[in-house]
This record gives C-alpha cells, structure tokens and sequence, in this order.
C-alpha cells in the first residue's frame, strides 16, 4: 500500500503493474509519500 498523506489519499497498486493516481496539490512544494510500513520512501515535486 503506498500512502499519500499530504492528500489524504493511499492506494494498493497491483504487483508489477501501473497504476495512474490524481492527486491535485493546492500550492507548489514537496509531498512526500511512503509504503504503509515506512520502509519506502519518495517525493512529489510540485512547481
């Protein structure tokens, strides 16, 4: 499960598949997201 905190969002992507997901930031900055144990980690950048 990857979860998107700052949206309030989280998702179950199919293994070894893609998987498209909106999300729709109200001001530019840095979202950070991260698999629900933690361990995954990554970042949004909005301009």
């Amino acid at each position: 499960m990857t979860l998107f905190p700052d949206f309030n969002k989280s998702t179950k992507p199919p293994t070894g598949k893609t998987l498209a997901i909106e999300l729709l930031p109200d001001i530019p900055g840095l979202y950070e997201f991260a698999c629900q144990m933690g361990m995954l980690r990554g970042k949004l950048i909005v301009d």
